[in-house]
């Protein structure tokens, strides 16, 4: 390699080569950076708007390592290496704001026919890491409950490290958001951003969920102060809904929040494990936590890390300060605490049933509920328990939904939920996913219409969508898994079209999901009757494509 600024060259030994590292260029341009940044033009570096063609690692660290470092005005670092000079960190463009919900997934291609990848491996008990035995041990020690809430504190690594200033970031952050809604405004939406944000965060103080600061308790700023970007995220299939999320990611001086937080133990239930009790169950029952996050209140001290900038309709001036009073979405350490307060309600503010500690401990999924029991009469009184239970913890529980019209009719309109269920998560925006159809008790599929054009990404997409942890569809999706692995053996780019002898197996296999809603599979495992005795009967088989295993119940 070579220092295309001073001609030093350096050789590099044992190098891996490979034919396309499949990554994409810089989605901001030299010209633009050289325009925001003009200490870029005072460098002279020549301007490199292509993708990367090598990757150095710690093998050669001291190629890399920064031995000059010279700060931008609210922009990047520029660093110099051996290798000349570097543009490090973020710039905030026009089209960072986040438009829709997106789940993004890093991922080896070899994941999508890896054995773990579907949930074979056996998962036994790890033990915990040390982070984790930290963070358990303050939720055993700091959380506690006033009388009507939890209380708990973020999962700090370091509760004496102070934050580095973040309000600069979080104000630009803000002008640019408020720069999105006035163009939603201005383009006619129906109804604007702009009106269904305001209209939100309206509800959002009411609630309790975010709390305007004062001039005075703004002004003091302890050294744990953070300010987080406010963002508003929109759903495709729900466009007149907004959530409004704080950013825990974004990051000031090279630090996030969530850089300076644990993940702590991650309780989760298996979702197949949560899934099979359910269908075990005559009559069915799921519900949900409304607002799951938002019912545990922040300790006291956390608070100043949860500040961000909002000033309503004003079009200019000083931002105010609020902060959120409660935990927030988004937080690394959330889902931990959450788990651990809703956990927590069972076992020590429960009248000691262990069939509420059970619907709560093991056939619970996040906040989805999914549970059920065998006569109307338990079923009725099990949703009055547990509806008591959560409630001592601040916990709400939403509309029941229910096979049972008997079980139904003993519930208050407000209480019952008679639409069809979507399992695994309510406001999936995936094309494909499972739902639930209590009215006949069976489970069927929903689609979506697949891309008109395919492409190396459209097909991948497609297939990743696929939401089936059941795995009925374990041998129409490994159709698809192995023309995935046709196309990465083709030197194609991500948005080239498919040659021309794959259309025709897509097209195929694309027919099928077309059909896939027509599926009706029962719900429960044992035709509506009592069973006794069960067995397990496992079948298998294997060929030089794939491999695949079937699982009966006999009763």
């Amino acid at each position: 390699l070579e220092n295309p600024q001073n001609g030093e060259k350096f050789r590099l030994e044992n190098v891996t080569c490979i034919r396309d590292l499949n990554l994409s260029p810089s989605a901001v341009r030299d010209r633009q950076l050289k325009r925001l940044y003009p200490e870029l033009e005072e460098l002279k570096m020549p301007e490199l708007d292509e993708a990367p063609r090598i990757l150095i690692g710690l093998d050669y660290a001291e190629l890399i390592a920064a031995r000059e470092v010279r700060k931008t005005r609210n922009g990047p670092l520029l660093q110099r290496t051996l290798l000349g000079w570097t543009v490090t960190g973020r710039v905030v463009m026009r089209s960072d704001t986040v438009e829709h919900s997106t789940e993004v997934n890093f991922l080896h291609a070899s994941d999508l026919w890896s054995t773990e990848q579907f949930g074979c491996k056996y998962q036994f008990d790890a033990p915990f890491s040390p982070e984790d035995r930290k963070s358990e041990d303050i939720l055993n020690s700091e959380v506690y409950h006033d009388g009507t809430r939890w209380v708990a504190p973020l999962l700090r690594r370091d509760r004496d490290q102070p934050f580095p200033p973040s309000r600069q970031m979080a104000k630009k952050r803000a002008v640019a958001f408020e720069n999105r809604m006035k163009k939603s405004e201005r383009q006619g939406d129906n109804p604007s951003l702009s009106e269904m944000t305001k209209a939100k965060m309206a509800k959002m103080i009411s609630d309790g969920h975010f709390r305007k600061l004062t001039a005075e308790e703004a002004s003091q700023e302890p050294e744990n102060t953070w300010y987080l970007p406010l963002m508003a995220v929109t759903n495709q299939n729900k466009p007149s809904k907004v959530r409004l999320v704080l950013d825990a990611a974004a990051r000031s001086h090279g630090m996030s929040l969530n850089d300076s937080l644990m993940q702590g133990p991650q309780n989760t239930n298996s979702l197949i494990g949560v899934l099979c009790r359910w269908r075990e169950n005559r009559i069915a029952l799921t519900s949900d936590v409304v607002a799951m996050f938002s019912q545990i209140v922040m300790d006291p001290r956390d608070r100043p890390s949860l500040r961000f900038l909002w000033r309503d309709d004003r079009c200019g001036g000083d931002f105010d300060v609020y902060e959120s009073p409660v935990l927030i979405f988004g937080a690394a350490c959330s889902p931990s605490i959450a788990t651990y307060c809703y956990r927590r309600t069972a076992t020590e503010l429960g009248d000691d049933d262990p069939l509420v500690k059970r619907a709560v401990i093991e056939d619970s999924y996040v906040d989805d509920l999914m549970t059920g029991t065998e006569t109307v009469a338990e079923a009725v009184q099990l949703m009055e328990k547990l509806s008591a239970t959560l409630r001592r913890g601040g916990f709400e529980l939403g509309p029941w939904t229910s096979n049972s019209p008997a079980v139904l009719s003993q519930l208050q309109p407000a209480d019952r939920n008679e639409e069809d269920f979507c399992v695994g998560k309510s406001d999936d925006q995936r094309a494909l996913g499972v739902v639930w159809k209590p009215d006949l008790d069976v489970l069927t599929y929903r689609v979506h219409v697949p891309p008109e054009t395919a492409t190396k990404r459209s097909v991948m997409s497609t297939v990743m969508s696929v939401f089936d942890p059941i795995g009925y569809l374990t041998g129409w999706l490994l159709n698809g898994k192995l023309l995935l692995q046709q196309l990465w053996r083709h030197d194609l780019t991500w948005d080239d079209e498919i040659p021309e002898g794959l259309n025709e197996e897509w097209q195929k296999w694309t027919d099928e999901l077309r059909r896939i809603h027509e599926l009706r599979l029962p719900r429960h495992l044992f035709n509506n009757r009592r069973a006794t005795a069960v067995q397990l009967h496992v079948l298998c088989d294997a060929s030089e494509r794939g491999f695949a295993a079937v699982l009966y119940y006999r009763w």
